[in-house]
């Protein structure tokens, strides 16, 4: 998601970055996730070693969740 900030609001342009970086990281951890759940399928004997890093990633991205949405209502208020 692009979020285009106003030019008025001192800090908006931080907050648009923000935005665009948080977007980028849960996209690599979904990407990351999934390769996850592709090696798990394939190799049955390493899944127990990767149920942890997928329980991490999963967390991870619970987060990156949480700041996006918290930085949205940022730039709402900048915006208003």
């Amino acid at each position: 998601m692009y979020s285009i900030a106003p030019q008025s609001s001192p800090g908006s342009w931080q907050v648009a970055d923000a935005l665009s970086r948080c977007d980028s990281a849960r996209e690599r951890v979904e990407i990351a996730v999934a390769g996850l759940r592709a090696l798990e399928d394939g190799m049955h004997w390493q899944a127990r070693a990767i149920a942890p890093l997928r329980a991490q990633l999963a967390e991870h991205a619970r987060e990156l969740n949480l700041v996006h949405n918290q930085l949205g209502a940022v730039a709402s208020a900048l915006a208003g």
